[in-house]
């Protein structure tokens, strides 16, 4: 997965780091934050008993921050870091070629750091940019655009598409209960990792994973786009039903009076509500979890909108 491939902002940038360096042993300032004047074009001060270090930030420089890196430049703090996730232009990069002394913490550098010091909120946001999360996403904007449609009947001599809708919800949920029970214990393994690399190695497992049931979630997807061409009222009942059972009225509900646009930021405050706010090896684990528990809902929304039709139809 790309790091920062989600629109960060330099607020959020903010935190990460002093997240991270505060996580190192520092004592961290942010000047905007603390409202005190930024002192020579200094965004964060991270200090400890040895050293102190200063922070520039920029999402992506360009000219016009040429001055404030030369106000940076001339600052009396012997370490500083010019930070940036999008490579700047042209001649803010020729300027920043004149002081070797400036060290860059890049989007590749920042992604490792926020891994390597387990940045929770960070770890987040990037693992809410894998693709599984878009397929998601994309199967509550399908559903949301037939919620104020009519219940369908539906002549039973036609279920075939209906059965393997059932069939692709079965299937990735079993999928997702299997690969959840045999990391749950590999991410919970860990005792000692004192310089994050089994963490990583974790992160990349649990992306291969994620990567798979996205597979799997697509098809499902794809299923019910047909189903939706076909009976769209099966889907219309399929949300009215689900709406109201406690695994997914939290996230319903409140879809139900907001527009599909606001489906990406409802179903991310939806997924992390419950998950650790510390303890990152959990944090992993309960990601895979929650995508079964997930999964089981689907599934359950299906057998009662398969039992409303059989009942019905």
């Amino acid at each position: 997965m790309k790091p920062f491939s989600w629109g960060v902002n330099e607020p959020d940038l903010h935190k990460y780091i002093i997240s991270a360096y505060t996580s190192k042993g520092y004592e961290c300032t942010n000047f905007h934050e603390s409202g005190a004047a930024v002192e020579n074009g200094v965004d964060i001060l991270a200090q400890n008993d040895q050293e102190q270090i200063a922070f520039c930030i920029k999402i992506k420089p360009t000219k016009e921050d040429i001055t404030q890196l030369n106000k940076f430049v001339n600052s009396h703090f012997k370490r500083k870091y010019y930070v940036y996730i999008e490579d700047p232009t042209r001649p803010f990069h020729d300027e920043l070629l004149k002081h070797p002394e400036i060290e860059i913490l890049n989007s590749i550098c920042l992604d490792r750091l926020f891994k390597t010091e387990q940045v929770i909120e960070y770890l987040k946001s990037y693992f809410y940019s894998h693709e599984i999360f878009r397929e998601f996403e994309k199967i509550l904007v399908l559903c949301h655009s037939v919620k104020e449609g009519v219940p369908q009947k539906v002549n039973l001599s036609k279920l075939g598409i209906i059965w393997e809708w059932k069939d692709r919800a079965v299937s990735f949920n079993k999928i997702a209960n299997t690969l959840y029970k045999l990391n749950d214990d590999h991410f919970k393994s860990v005792y000692e990792d004192k310089d994050g690399e089994i963490f990583l190695k974790l992160i990349n497992d649990l992306e291969n994973v994620m990567g798979y049931l996205r597979e799997s979630l697509e098809r499902l997807r794809i299923q019910m786009e047909e189903l939706k061409k076909k009976y769209p009222g099966v889907l219309s009942y399929f949300w009215l039903v689900c709406k109201g059972r406690s695994n997914w009225f939290e996230l319903l509900g409140p879809l139900s009076s907001l527009p599909s646009s606001q489906i990406p930021e409802q179903f991310f405050y939806f997924f992390f509500k419950h998950l650790p706010k510390e303890f990152p090896y959990t944090l992993l684990t309960r990601i895979l979890e929650h995508i079964q528990e997930i999964g089981q809902s689907l599934e359950d929304g299906v057998d009662w909108t398969f039992e409303y039709i059989i009942k019905n139809g």
